[in-house]
């Protein structure tokens, strides 16, 4: 064998064993959510509006039931308008929360969830969960 092909393979080598500590680091083969809540903050920039906040909580309640409760709210802002008289009008704040309750599964480092008939996969990670399209949600 070739030094060059020598090198080659012992640099392959090593990364493997040093990508398989991480990733056993990362993810958990059977998470255990039973009786915690897990929470995504989200803020949203609206133009001429200010900050809309978002924030999706999942309570694992208990080893089948789940609750999802979704808030959001944007504080009262001034208009970027000015009316006829000079005045500049203020426009009300807002609030939003809306409560869901359904079912999930544990499937090796995966949770399925399931409310109102639609399923959503979750991946497990060490400290936090990741739903595709939602966001990062670290434990309360």
């Amino acid at each position: 064998m070739k030094t060059s092909t020598k090198f080659t393979v012992l640099a392959l080598l090593s990364l493997i064993m040093l990508a398989l500590p991480m990733t056993g680091a990362c993810i958990s083969k059977k998470p255990k959510v039973s009786g915690t809540k897990w929470s995504c903050k989200q803020e949203y920039f609206v133009a001429d509006a200010g900050t809309l906040t978002v924030i999706k909580t999942i309570h694992f309640v208990d080893n089948k039931k789940v609750k999802v409760v979704t808030s959001s709210s944007m504080p009262s802002h001034p208009a970027t308008y000015v009316l006829p008289d000079g005045t500049v009008p203020i426009i009300e704040g807002h609030s939003s929360k809306t409560e869901e309750n359904g079912t999930y599964k544990v499937k090796g480092s995966k949770i399925i969830l399931e409310i109102e008939g639609k399923k959503t996969e979750i991946s497990y990670m060490k400290d936090h969960l990741v739903v595709e399209k939602e966001g990062i949600f670290l434990k309360d």
